[in-house]
């Protein structure tokens, strides 16, 4: 790319200082060489860490720390981090984080825009190492605003699905089914699940629904 790209940090922080700091001095160390700012939200944090980290990165460059006068919760607070960015700050590419991931790659920055402009993306996800060396990927492409809009329509349509009245049944039917499903992996009629399984989401889900009928 021939224009350097500004990439922005939105960091939703709530109480967790340590954490949060060395999200910041990770971003800090991988970006060194790129154009990139800090947006640091705090989510109105009861301990005060918010003014901690106001106070801690009041003279740093790259680094602004917005203190919400209420706890906006994770959405909203992440959209207060970017509209910060993108109006304020101009970056061009934002990435919204919680406060404890550590960016990893030294060349992050091109790696984005790499990407970018191999598929001219509205939306990327991380490729994500867990702890245990295990990968939590979700390799899933939208490639324009209009592939956004829709997959907002779908949300929309599970949100009202979610507010209605019938929901709270809805949940403890898909709780029954975890129930079940881990009950029939420890007795070895069915493989035991992973812990980062979702009863909801897995393969099995639908042969589960005919076992809770049964059991019903």
């Amino acid at each position: 790319m021939s224009e350097k790209k500004k990439f922005g940090f939105v960091v939703l922080h709530y109480c967790t200082l340590d954490m949060t700091k060395k999200c910041i001095a990770a971003i800090q160390e991988k970006m060194a060489q790129a154009d990139y700012e800090i947006v640091v939200v705090d989510n109105a944090s009861g301990n005060g860490t918010g003014k901690d980290l106001a106070e801690c990165y009041k003279d740093t460059e790259h680094v602004s720390v917005l203190l919400s006068k209420e706890n906006l919760g994770f959405a909203k607070g992440n959209n207060l981090g970017y509209v910060y960015a993108r109006e304020e700050l101009h970056c061009d590419f934002i990435c919204v984080m919680n406060n404890d991931v550590i960016l990893l790659q030294d060349n992050f920055a091109q790696l984005v825009e790499a990407a970018y402009e191999a598929h001219q993306f509205a939306v990327m996800g991380p490729h994500i190492e867990l702890k245990d060396g295990r990968e939590n990927a979700m390799y899933y492409e939208i490639a324009s605003i209009e592939g956004l809009k829709k997959e907002r329509h779908v949300y929309e349509t599970r949100l009202k699905h979610i507010t209605s009245s019938i929901y709270p049944l809805w949940n403890l039917w898909d709780r029954a089914k975890l129930l079940l499903r881990i009950f029939l992996g420890k007795i070895h009629v069915m493989p035991e699940l992973k812990k980062h399984e979702d009863c909801t989401e897995a393969p099995w889900n639908i042969r589960m629904s005919w076992y809770c009928m049964a059991a019903v």
